[in-house]
């Protein structure tokens, strides 16, 4: 619990000096999500922070922070970027002079098939002359798959890839962590937060770094300080062509008569550029009423706090399609003369999606995610920038499985303009009444099965594997999906 203290110190700060934004964003072109459903922990007391997310090929990966009983690093799997299976601790505190505190705040990219996790830890306060939870570095660790990981140099004696200046060692600083990573032209580009000036140790900056293996990156002390302030993800924008900034705001800066404390908030916030290096601003107050006024891309409520703010990414940190989805931690926030501690257990992940202002066809949705309008009883699955319709209620059964109540209830508004549906039945094998020949749905085509011994080797001798159509849902079918021959 100690390193929550300095995260939540820096992780909250304010960026003074911060760019003012390349575009708005209105009420309209966001949308709440709420709180990401984690399979198996319903109103625990744990709190779960810092989520890496990354849509890699039919699935997504999570990477968070959570509470167990300090800060390790958890992992789960989606097939829609909402509801989360598979809940795993991957790195925990360990028994050696980094990590038997905490190791939190992970970033991952994957690079040539392998995944490359950045992460935070504290020197262990047996092995240093600074307070427990300070002198943070930042850790790398390899992986195949996502799960196993094999830290740098080796996981009995892991050992910093970017570390605080020599002459702030035992200073009583936070250090350097809160790692964000994205893989691009070749080389791996990292931001984070450095409060750990020589010069003045109450100054925090977000800090930029490039590397060719992870590992080499150079003194920190030399590295880009491009904005001030700390606890920002930086990702990037194909669409866009430029750098996309995630940070927290507090609704105090900058303002000549600031809420009470009973309305203290923290809010996140977009910033862009064309470099990643220069995020080019004004002063606090310029900054607070360009950002609130037209780039907020939450509004929040008394006492609340969001923050640790993260982009979902392709394996390289490339924001994919014209739609930001972030996820963040949403809470209560302790009042000024109370611990963070008091609160620390309301914190969980939710999820929002921003639109990119002044781009055509926008959409809210993430890919693999049921939805349904609150006046419809229609339940979609979002394909690509398509709504894909099930037939019946069995076969979305039969696609989600276990997992029926896996949907989404959205307002009319926003799944209307969607463009034109098909049906989905991927996985399926169908046939119309009255009729012998059954087929099977891959993608958006029909495959004939060529005998029926060629269905039973196909179904694991399971004669009733497959669906009995209406003609009407037959036709529909038939006209939507085209047929691709015989069974490959």
């Amino acid at each position: 619990m100690k390193k929550k203290i300095s995260s939540i110190l820096l992780g909250l700060a304010c960026l003074w000096g911060a760019a003012s934004p390349a575009f708005a964003l209105s009420a309209n072109q966001t949308y709440d999500y709420g709180d990401v459903a984690l399979s198996g922990i319903v109103n625990d007391d744990k709190y779960d922070w810092g989520a890496a997310v990354i849509r890699n090929g039919d699935k997504y990966q999570m990477w968070w922070t959570r509470q167990d009983p300090h800060d390790s690093v958890y992992y789960a799997e989606s097939s829609d970027g909402l509801h989360w299976y598979d809940l795993q601790r991957v790195l925990m505190p360990a028994e050696n002079a980094w990590e038997s505190i905490h190791v939190a705040d992970p970033s991952v990219v994957i690079v040539g098939g392998t995944y490359y996790m950045f992460y935070e830890a504290p020197r262990s306060p047996y092995q240093t002359c600074t307070p427990e939870g300070y002198d943070n570095a930042i850790f790398m660790a390899t992986s195949t798959d996502g799960k196993t990981w094999n830290k740098y140099p080796s996981n009995s004696d892991p050992q910093p890839v970017v570390r605080q200046p020599v002459s702030t060692y035992c200073s009583g600083v936070y250090g350097v962590g809160q790692p964000q990573v994205l893989y691009r032209n070749g080389q791996f580009e990292m931001y984070y937060t450095f409060a750990a000036h020589p010069d003045s140790l109450g100054r925090n900056d977000v800090a930029r770094a490039v590397s060719s293996d992870g590992i080499n990156w150079g003194a920190s002390e030399n590295h880009a300080k491009v904005l001030k302030g700390g606890g920002a993800d930086v990702k990037f924008s194909p669409l866009l062509n430029k750098y996309v900034m995630v940070y927290t705001l507090n609704n105090q800066v900058g303002r000549t008569n600031p809420p009470p404390d009973s309305a203290f908030t923290y809010d996140v916030h977009l910033l862009t550029s064309d470099d990643g290096v220069s995020w080019t601003g004004s002063q606090p107050a310029t900054m607070w009423d360009a950002a609130s006024a037209s780039n907020s891309i939450t509004v929040g409520a008394p006492r609340a706090t969001r923050t640790f703010a993260n982009f979902l990414t392709d394996g390289q940190g490339n924001i994919p399609g014209d739609t930001f989805h972030i996820y963040y931690m949403e809470g209560q926030i302790h009042l000024p003369s109370e611990d963070f501690k008091n609160t620390a257990s309301t914190w969980d992940l939710r999820v929002r999606s921003a639109h990119i202002a002044d781009l055509p066809g926008t959409l809210a949705f993430m890919e693999g995610m049921n939805v349904k309008t609150s006046s419809s009883g229609s339940l979609y699955r979002m394909c690509g920038t398509q709504k894909c319709a099930y037939v019946n209620w069995g076969t979305y059964e039969a696609i989600n499985g276990s997992r029926a109540g896996d949907y989404v209830t959205v307002p009319a508004n926003l799944l209307d303009p969607v463009p034109g549906y098909k049906y989905y039945l991927e996985g399926l094998n169908i046939k119309r009444p009255g009729s012998s020949g059954i087929e099977w749905v891959n993608g958006f085509t029909r495959y004939g099965y060529t005998s029926w011994a060629s269905f039973l080797a196909y179904n694991n001798n399971d004669g009733s594997a497959y669906f009995t159509l209406t003609d009407e849902e037959y036709d529909r079918v038939e006209a939507s999906l085209p047929y691709g021959g015989t069974r490959p």
